[in-house]
């Protein structure tokens, strides 16, 4: 009862997804954080990356790679995130089919490894996934969990993440999600709900989203 209480007395969650902290919302709470899924597509949310300083995958049609060899990842929805909306192709295939569609050069270098990128308030985890499918956009098993320092970000969202792989030696952007569900993740495991409760809390009245 004591949880709930304070919860009631914090934050109201409008959303159109759950995660594991929802049962802490109220919805007579003054404090609102506002939780929908992003309908952005890759590219825009990826230039808003570009302007925090954080270096990203190169994006182009795919026509613009007409006459090169190699494999592209063709983004058939790039307003979706978690590995969907995207395919690897040959490029000439890719360019019969889906010449106006955005795409970036696959990685060989990447080797199935993907580093998520987790900020939660000023709390931060790094996520390593690995995949032994080759060709694979699936980000695979998680390999481990850490939790980082604490450090405000320049990124004014209350939860987001960002997903880098490795392209020419450099760690590089390649997805940026301003509405992470925590649950796909198994957070609940590392931070408690009244943790995010506060984390959310503290954000939105101060910095105000």
């Amino acid at each position: 009862m004591v949880i709930l209480e304070y919860a009631k007395q914090n934050i109201c969650i409008n959303s159109d997804f759950t995660d594991y902290y929802d049962s802490l919302s109220d919805a007579k709470s003054v404090v609102v954080y506002n939780r929908f899924r992003d309908k952005e597509d890759r590219g825009k949310l990826l230039n808003l990356l570009k302007t925090k300083g954080v270096k990203t995958i190169e994006l182009k049609s795919v026509k613009e790679y007409a006459g090169q060899k190699g494999m592209l990842v063709v983004y058939t929805r790039p307003e979706l995130h978690n590995s969907q909306g995207k395919m690897v192709i040959d490029i000439n295939e890719a360019y019969s089919l889906y010449p106006n569609n955005l795409a970036s050069k696959f990685s060989e270098e990447a080797d199935g490894t993907t580093l998520k990128f987790l900020q939660i308030g000023q709390t931060r985890f790094k996520i390593i996934y690995k995949t032994t499918e080759p060709y694979s956009l699936k980000v695979g098993d998680i390999q481990s969990i850490e939790r980082l320092n604490d450090n405000e970000s320049s990124i004014n969202i209350p939860i987001f993440s960002i997903d880098y792989i490795n392209v020419g030696g450099s760690m590089v952007a390649i997805d940026f999600n301003r509405v992470q569900n925590l649950s796909l993740l198994g957070i609940q495991e590392y931070i408690n709900s009244i943790d995010i409760i506060k984390y959310i809390n503290k954000h939105v009245t101060t910095r105000g989203k």
